[in-house]
């Protein structure tokens, strides 16, 4: 029904915005990457939209990229992958990372998200498979290692690739600016 909502938003919470679009406020549930890249208050946003209508509750989920709203739309037809479980995967994993791990098969990846065992892990990739192309990656071999080492660490991906932008040289010397930069931040 909706494709899209604009308007300024009104509040954030952990997992979900509030648009005012016209004096009406919409809630929509967003990823953490999306929720990190939201204006301040009183700032104006586009976000694409998709509504889920269950028995009990109708809900608007909003992402600010196209691809992040196909790895929702792919994981949530996945069985017992619902909407808010999508967002969560959204949440650890950008969609290029997602992708990847699909289409190499590496259930174990996401197995690092929160609410996903083995078996759900495994029946992601089985059914998702055949559905993704093989990513693209931009990154080097030093900045993938860079980024695995981060993740390792515990670090969150849209912060570590946020971290890492710009870094260059060998992967420790990546990772040590990286996590001084992360230690900045905080």
């Amino acid at each position: 029904m909706f494709a899209f909502l604009e308007g300024e938003v009104a509040e954030t919470v952990a997992d979900a915005v509030v648009l005012d679009v016209g004096g009406v406020g919409y809630r929509l549930f967003v990823s953490k990457s999306t929720l990190s890249h939201l204006p301040s208050t009183g700032g104006t946003v586009r976000l694409r939209a998709r509504m889920v209508v269950r028995e009990d509750e109708v809900s608007l989920f909003g992402f600010l990229e196209e691809r992040e709203e196909e790895v929702f739309s792919l994981l949530t037809q996945v069985s017992g992958v619902g909407p808010r479980l999508a967002l969560t995967v959204l949440s650890s994993l950008n969609p290029e990372t997602f992708q990847a791990a699909v289409f190499s098969g590496d259930s174990d990846r996401l197995r690092l998200v929160p609410g996903i065992g083995k078996k759900l892990a495994e029946r992601i990739v089985l059914e998702l498979k055949d559905r993704v192309e093989e990513p693209v990656l931009a990154m080097g071999r030093p900045d993938r290692q860079a980024l695995e080492a981060l993740l390792n660490l515990g670090v969150h991906e849209a912060e570590a690739r946020r971290a890492l932008e710009g870094l260059k040289g060998r992967p420790e010397e990546i990772v040590r600016e990286a996590l001084r930069r992360l230690g900045d931040a905080v």
